[in-house]
């Protein structure tokens, strides 16, 4: 037997109460609830608004007789108004509730009354109310229907004094224990779609779009609740007007509670003077609330693991391996450090020169993906063990990459750049300091998502630093994004109104810490069911480099950054449009291994980029697979790790054969 749905107006409103209850922005709340020995509720109720100074009260009595299925209740309230309602519910028959509600105001002697009925079933609900005027009765009603989850609803409204439907409404959804996705469109004019999630026990979250057809706005938030424990609770959520919303809420004793809260418009606290740097621990905080209640990243309750408040070099050598740590300086100043895992627990391979490999990370990530997992499940570790000569690289902004010569981290100066210059700089400022270190001539490149893209520019375009890559290995590659499938292709064109998201989550170093990578890659983003949320939350409001991806998806094409005007990319380029990669002149060997469930590099723009490499190798494609499970993917070692290996031994010419290809 199935629950019934919900009726109407309570669909969706698991994810309107996580934007609504918990605030009382610009009022002051006092509710006092009690209850007598004979079963009598007393709720008094009182707010005055900070704004115009009025203040209002109620005092509402209500009594349940249990054994009949009715319940009376008084309201008078500071307006001098009396409400009475009466309600009977699986008397006259299961299921059916009737109400009947009367208002009367002394003063005016203005009175009004409404019947209201709801029935349900297992897989159905409806309602029907009838609002008395004394020019005409308005008349509402709706239904429900629900099986196995999924339910459809509509709702109309019929004002019989003007004869005219005042309101025409219809409403889609799924709904489960925990997951709740809920669209509506009202009078054909309004619609507004939500996603609620209950992560864990104690964590919830949803986002809300709403867009009108008469006007070219569209409204986006995203909202949290985090109960700390049964008696403290956290509220978060912000929206793309600016406006950001935090409430806290604790249980002083039974029966009493007290609730914090405010709502910043961030956009306002810009202009007044106010900088970024010198707001930095406000932003954290803020983006600390938001995105562990979007991730759920305090959700599990969990033993913590040693290697959580480790950096990379410490993680390699906890885990048995020998570990070195330099810094290089890129021709435009940013001192970036990368790690060397020189050897393995158990050298596979004969005396004499190994191999040198670089791992590049990607999207808001740093070389500690490669080293987190298990060691049998970390590339870093199973390269190493198989005799590589094993190099883990970071870009510019990441936790490996906040200094520079003379510019602070703190400054807008630092932060201006694109992976044009993790390209540009970063990458053959990288390459040539192993190639020095180690005395060889070349050396072959691993890489995933934004790890693919600057080799694919980069290499496309400098031919003495292409000679020095023996090939290179591409997971997630990202090169085109025109069938992105991944939830930022909806918001790229919304850049400006959202822009508020990236100051206060990607542009300064909050989340690139290892501590939150750490965190994610082993308590949230592992399970399968998270990962591709992780991914596209990770790009959508954490992508070290969003305008310029955006652009890729908006126009369709490999190109520089643009500048936003002709007259800035002449005075950058020379010419009045970004330069496109040509990626038909990437002269390197490459492997593509690609997802057939990637969002971000879709298997269409894989296929582009496919037909332009001129030295393409086999593909690898995994049906499967999406963005992140090349990197905590629980098999990523047997079907892709072991692939690599295999390959480069293969042109070594140091593969035993005989094993069958398993490495």
């Amino acid at each position: 037997m199935w629950s019934p749905p919900p009726k109407y107006d309570d669909l969706g409103k698991e994810s309107r109460d996580v934007f609504g209850k918990g605030y009382g922005f610009g009022a002051v709340k006092l509710d006092v609830k009690t209850k007598s020995k004979n079963g009598v509720e007393f709720i008094t109720s009182g707010s005055s608004n900070n704004e115009s100074g009025k203040v209002l009260g109620s005092l509402e009595t209500k009594y349940k007789y249990t054994d009949y299925g009715v319940t009376l209740s008084d309201k008078w309230t500071t307006d001098n108004v009396i409400t009475t309602n009466i309600s009977v519910e699986d008397q006259l028959a299961k299921g059916l509730k009737m109400e009947f509600d009367a208002s009367f105001a002394p003063n005016t002697g203005k009175k009004s009354a409404k019947i209201k009925s709801a029935y349900k079933q297992d897989y159905f609900h409806g309602t029907a109310d009838v609002d008395f005027d004394f020019a005409g009765p308005a008349v509402q009603a709706s239904a429900v229907v629900g099986y196995e989850g999924w339910v459809a609803g509509y709702q109309a409204a019929y004002d019989t004094a003007k004869s005219k439907l005042i309101a025409n409404n219809f409403s889609f959804g799924y709904r489960s224990s925990d997951f709740n996705i809920h669209s509506s469109v009202n009078d054909a004019s309004r619609f507004t779609g939500a996603i609620y999630h209950k992560i864990s026990s104690n964590l919830e979250t949803a986002a809300q779009l709403n867009w009108a057809s008469g006007s070219s706005s569209t409204s986006f938030q995203v909202g949290c609740k985090y109960d700390v424990d049964a008696d403290t609770s956290i509220r978060a959520k912000v929206n793309n007007t600016s406006l950001v919303g935090l409430a806290y809420t604790q249980c002083l004793r039974e029966g009493v509670k007290v609730t914090l809260s405010s709502q910043i418009d961030t956009k306002n606290l810009n202009q007044g003077g106010h900088k970024i740097a010198a707001m930095r621990v406000f932003w954290q905080a803020v983006g600390l609330v938001l995105v562990v209640v979007l991730w759920g990243c305090i959700s599990a309750q969990v033993t913590p693991l040693p290697e959580e408040k480790m950096n990379v070099t410490e993680i390699i050598n906890y885990n048995g391996y020998p570990a070195e740590e330099y810094t290089v300086t890129t021709d435009d100043g940013y001192i970036l450090t990368i790690q060397r895992i020189p050897g393995g627990r158990q050298e596979t391979l004969s005396a004499g020169p190994k191999p040198v490999i670089l791992v590049q990370h990607g999207l808001l990530a740093s070389s500690s993906n490669w080293v987190v997992n298990l060691p049998n499940e970390s590339f870093g570790f199973i390269l190493a063990d198989k005799g590589f000569d094993v190099w883990l690289g970071n870009v510019r902004g990441n936790t490996y990459g906040l200094h520079h010569v003379n510019l602070s981290v703190d400054s807008d100066a630092f932060w201006n750049f694109s992976w044009d210059e993790m390209a540009k700089y970063d990458l053959p400022t990288i390459v040539n300091f192993i190639l020095n270190k180690t005395g060889q001539p070349s050396l072959y490149y691993a890489g995933h998502s934004q790890g693919t893209l600057i080799p694919f520019a980069e290499l496309s375009r400098n031919k003495e630093l292409a000679q020095k890559i023996k090939a290179v290995f591409a997971m997630g590659p990202v090169a085109y994004l025109n069938h992105m499938e991944s939830p930022l292709k909806y918001i790229a064109d919304l850049t400006p109104e959202v822009e508020f998201l990236f100051e206060v989550f990607g542009v300064r170093d909050f989340l690139p810490s290892d501590d939150i990578i750490h965190w994610l890659a082993t308590y949230v983003c592992k399970p399968t069911d998270l990962k591709e949320l992780c991914s596209n939350l990770i790009f959508i409001i954490c992508g070290f480099d969003k305008p310029q991806l955006n652009m890729m998806y908006k126009y369709k094409k490999f190109q520089m950054f643009d500048y936003g005007s002709p007259e800035k990319n002449k005075q950058h380029y020379g010419i009045d449009t970004p330069p496109q990669y040509n990626a038909s002149a990437f002269d390197v060997p490459v492997a593509l291994y690609w997802g057939g469930n990637d969002w971000l590099a879709d298997p269409q723009d894989v296929q582009t980029l496919m037909k332009l490499l001129p030295k393409k190798m086999p593909d690898k494609y995994l049906a499967a697979w999406q963005h992140l499970d090349f990197i905590w993917g629980l098999d990523a070692a047997p079907l892709v790790y072991d692939d690599i290996i295999k390959r480069i031994l293969t042109m070594e010419n140091q593969l035993d054969v005989t094993d069958g290809g398993r490495v």
